[in-house]
């Protein structure tokens, strides 16, 4: 693959999250300024520091290298699948209020910040789903608790 086209990929990366090309570097554990020198076309980068950014990135080489959005949803998509797949009912069914109420929140966040007339972002504000006394699922700030499974946001 044309480094430019990596770098592109890069910049699309750290566009969507708010990143600077240090924060990057630093979130992949990489040294210095050696994302610099792939912009500066002093390097190529190695299979291993692109995999150190896709893992900051949270995302596989494959989402990395596919060419096109729909091929790296339907990816993520498989993958998702494939994990809930192994799940027990149960946590299937812990799984599936997790992503609604991440759902319902990304819905809530981007029309308030229409609603001010700014431009949505991709920032989950955390609350938190814990069971209480076996009734339902009870709001908390900072983590989501279902049963056997703790997420800090």
């Amino acid at each position: 693959m044309e480094i430019q086209i990596i770098l592109n990929k890069i910049n699309a990366l750290i566009e969507r999250r708010h990143w600077s090309i240090n924060e990057l570097t630093e979130r992949a554990g990489l040294s210095g300024g050696v994302i610099y020198e792939w912009y500066g076309k002093k390097k190529q980068p190695s299979l291993r520091a692109l995999e150190a950014v896709c893992n900051a990135c949270e995302i596989t080489l494959g989402e990395f290298f596919s060419s096109t959005p729909e091929e790296c949803e339907n990816e993520l998509q498989v993958k998702l699948l494939s994990v809930s797949k192994q799940l027990s009912v149960g946590n299937q069914r812990n799984l599936l209020v997790l992503a609604e109420a991440m759902l319902a929140q990304e819905r809530a966040a981007a029309e308030e910040s229409q609603q001010r007339g700014e431009n949505p972002r991709y920032t989950l504000r955390t609350s938190c789903w814990q069971p209480a006394y076996g009734m339902g699922r009870k709001k908390s700030s900072g983590r989501i608790i279902l049963p056997g499974l703790c997420l800090i946001l």
